[in-house]
């Protein structure tokens, strides 16, 4: 009988195994394979292939499982942060929180400095959403400290300089400290003008305009708000 307890139980472990393994395609196999023989470090190059399979929390487990096996590290903090993305936007904050934190590992551990920032990023945000301002205020300023020392950054630094700036200058603006919102506000704009980004140059002046209304300064909040409203029309 002891026997024939143990044999079940361990049957049933291999079809929870299996079944697992069954629920990924073999389009995705194949493409989780080739991706972890290449040297592809930045987001913009692993998205571009996984986009359309980040949000699926099963794939993305499997990504970072095969990643962290075939030390494709660049891979698995990517995937461990599509993963905390998830569980964010279903308010499963802490495990979105730890899955961040293990992305921002294995990315100190294999020096890769744009998911370094990019987890400090994410936990930042997630913070914000709580309402953690002391702690989502020191994530943004360490991913920013840190983005800052690349002399020439990629459109992917800046991009992640420029979360770094709005989760700070929001906070600021939570805070009602509106001049230091203004000017965290104002860095984010240029660097949104460089990349052409038009949604966030009309999210910035948006802002902006905010922090002059809620300082009574109406002329300037109707400037922005125009600025603003003139991006989102383009």
């Amino acid at each position: 009988m002891g026997i024939g307890k143990y044999g079940f139980f361990f049957f049933f472990l291999f079809c929870l195994k299996t079944g697992h393994t069954q629920n990924i395609s073999d389009v995705f196999k194949k493409t989780t394979d080739s991706l972890v023989n290449t040297n592809l470090k930045t987001y913009s190059e692993l998205d571009a292939v996984l986009r359309p399979f980040r949000k699926d929390t099963t794939l993305m487990r499997y990504f970072a499982k095969e990643a962290g096996k075939n030390e494709f590290f660049s891979g698995q903090s990517y995937a461990l942060n599509q993963l905390g993305r998830r569980y964010r936007d279903i308010s499963q904050f802490i495990k979105a929180i730890n899955l961040h934190h293990k992305a921002y590992d294995v990315a100190t551990e294999s020096n890769n400095l744009e998911f370094k920032v990019y987890s400090q990023n994410m936990i930042g945000v997630i913070y914000t959403r709580t309402d953690a301002v002391k702690e989502a205020l020191k994530y943004y300023q360490d991913a920013l400290i840190l983005a800052e020392t690349v002399e020439n950054p990629s459109r992917n630094i800046k991009r992640s300089i420029n979360v770094s700036l709005n989760g700070i200058g929001n906070i600021y603006r939570i805070l009602g400290q509106y001049q230091q919102a203004i000017e965290k506000f104002s860095k984010s704009l240029e660097l949104e003008a460089e990349l052409e980004n038009k949604l966030g140059l009309a999210i910035n002046h948006q802002n902006i305009g905010d922090c002059y209304e809620a300082q009574g300064m109406l002329e300037e909040a109707l400037e922005n708000f125009r600025l603003s409203l003139g991006y989102n029309n383009q």
